[in-house]
């Protein structure tokens, strides 16, 4: 090539390259793009509603890794709305805002935060759940249930659907801590670090697998995990705008790193077409088989890998995580792999027998209600025996309330504390115990004693058995919560109990959707039968 033509084209060369990062340049700088990053509070619920004229258009952003700085993907999220929620009602008020973005992207990012006293959790004290817009959910579980009441039934479906992914580090041990504390079933749930495995082996990433350190090597944010937020009372009457802050990142970020770790430049928007580069939802979830509620067993030692140190010191570490107030059980770090079990024990995993009718009130049942009644036994998987029971309550407080039938533990109810005995007890205890007691006073607590025994002389062995004396006594009145719904059923006849279990088979329906009935299961089984065969007249004798 002579010598002209080899600067003519070297000239073109460099002009191009020139026109081609101007072009980039405006391309990022462009209003658009700052608006698709863009997140507003706008009356405290409101997000940015994206114009018509960019609905139908395609992001047309560049995916290189020198272009796309994941910051502006978790800055975002951050930046959108968080709610704390403490009742059924605030539930129902911003249920709508997260359902429409489960409609678009069935995901949310999940945390727990809990306490722990001389090294023994509490039951979970905040449930975060954030969409994939960022929207995010404070769910302050105590207050939830205080004074009897029940989690929303919205709120325990959306936990128990597995097509919706829960995605976090320690996504699957906080769906297990739920389900102790609440008996709360959780499905779909995805630990991000499995996804950052599979990264860090494509592209050598160098960071442990905590959420400060994913955060910090993959999203480049820095995650405030101070001991004073991290270890702060998560019960307190009112939560300081630190700690709210604090724990809606934490879903937040695993909703960040979800999208970043399956190839999204930024998290999708509302009505904006991914870039052809991007994966769809369809592609995503195709990279996530195998992974959902898998409990996490990574290469670092531990389940969380915290520290990011190896094996060094995970005994430890463990041991450690113990004593701190925000720090996930490790009962389940021994939880074998559902993917290498090939057999499963018989009887393992599966509850034995569960009737429709709980046996508090079948038991009470005249016997010609007792037989053949198979129809009302079904066989259940654990998690599913668990919610039943949960759902059972709904129903439970209903009857509590038509028939005058509260309902509580029997031995606080069958048996009454009795203030007299109490006094006695106290007395004698003072007396062998107290040295120098006042002579006044150890002459009151003498005549309380001799008047309870009818005795003029207090021995030693008085004294002691006084000491000993059981405060209950029992309640003659005593009638157990089923026995009274069933008795009162029984006044209207058999057509009213018939009724009875009738009303908790369609509770059973409407609540567990159950899927595989036989085809001739129905809510009034053998009603008329027992109606031609014993008519509505029968003598009712409750057992």
């Amino acid at each position: 090539m002579a010598r002209p033509q080899a600067l003519a084209v070297t000239a073109a060369t460099l002009l191009g390259t020139a026109v081609g990062c101007l072009y980039l340049w405006k391309a990022f700088k462009s209003p658009k793009w700052k608006k698709a990053l863009a997140s507003q509070n706008q009356e405290g619920v409101e997000r940015e509603k994206i114009t018509q004229g960019d609905r139908g258009e395609s992001c047309q952003i560049d995916n290189t890794d020198d272009f796309v700085n994941p910051s502006l993907l978790v800055e975002k999220l951050l930046t959108a709305d968080a709610f704390i929620v403490e009742s059924e009602d605030e539930w129902e008020q911003a249920w709508p805002l997260l359902k429409t973005d489960l409609d678009n992207y069935p995901l949310i990012g999940i945390d727990c935060e809990w306490i722990s006293i001389k090294g023994k959790p509490n039951p979970v004290s905040l449930l975060q759940l954030a969409s994939y817009s960022g929207f995010c959910l404070l769910v302050r579980m105590p207050q939830m249930i205080r004074d009897g009441r029940l989690m929303p039934k919205t709120l325990l479906d959306l936990l128990g659907n597995g097509s919706v992914l829960k995605v976090g580090v320690d996504a699957f041990e906080d769906g297990c801590k739920l389900f102790r504390d609440y008996c709360i079933t959780v499905r779909g749930c995805l630990d991000v670090r499995y996804l950052a495995m599979r990264q860090s082996r494509k592209n050598s990433f160098a960071c442990s697998l905590s959420l400060k350190s994913l955060a910090q090597d993959i999203l480049n944010y820095t995650l405030d995990k101070s001991i004073h937020l991290r270890c702060s009372n998560w019960e307190a009457e009112e939560l300081s705008n630190e700690q709210i802050a604090y724990a809606a990142q934490d879903a937040q970020v695993s909703v960040a790193l979800f999208f970043h770790l399956l190839g999204f430049s930024s998290a999708p928007l509302e009505g904006c077409m991914p870039c052809e580069h991007e994966p769809t939802w369809k592609q995503m979830l195709a990279r996530c088989q195998g992974l959902i509620d898998i409990p996490f067993k990574g290469k670092v030692g531990s389940s969380r890998g915290e520290d990011g140190t190896g094996d060094i010191n995970s005994q430890q570490r463990r041991r450690n995580k113990k004593l701190g107030t925000n720090q996930k059980s490790a009962s389940h770090l021994n939880t074998p792999d559902p993917r290498r079990i090939q057999h499963k024990p018989l009887g393992v995993g599966y509850s034995a027998r569960k009737n429709i009718v709980p046996h508090e009130y079948r038991r009470h049942f005249p016997v010609q209600m007792k037989d053949h009644n198979s129809h009302d036994v079904l066989l259940l998987c654990t998690a599913c025996h668990a919610a039943s029971n949960y759902y059972d309550n709904v129903l439970k407080q209903q009857l509590a309330v038509e028939f005058n039938a509260p309902i509580g533990c029997e031995e606080s109810v069958r048996l009454l504390e009795d203030p007299a005995r109490r006094q006695v007890r106290s007395a004698a205890r003072v007396l062998l115990h107290a040295e120098g007691l006042p002579e006044a006073r150890r002459k009151e607590l003498q005549d309380v004693l001799k008047a309870f025994y009818g005795v003029q002389t207090l021995t030693t062995e008085i004294l002691e058995e006084g000491a000993s004396l059981g405060t209950r006594v029992l309640n003659e009145s005593y009638v157990p919560h089923g026995l009274k719904v069933t008795q009162s059923c029984a006044v209207g006849g058999l057509r009213a109990l018939m009724s009875l279990e009738k009303r908790w088979r369609q509770h059973f329906l409407d609540y567990m959707r159950p899927r595989h009935l036989p085809p001739l299961w129905c809510v009034d089984h053998n009603h008329n039968k027992l109606i031609r065969k014993y008519g509505e007249d029968l003598k009712i004798e409750l057992t």
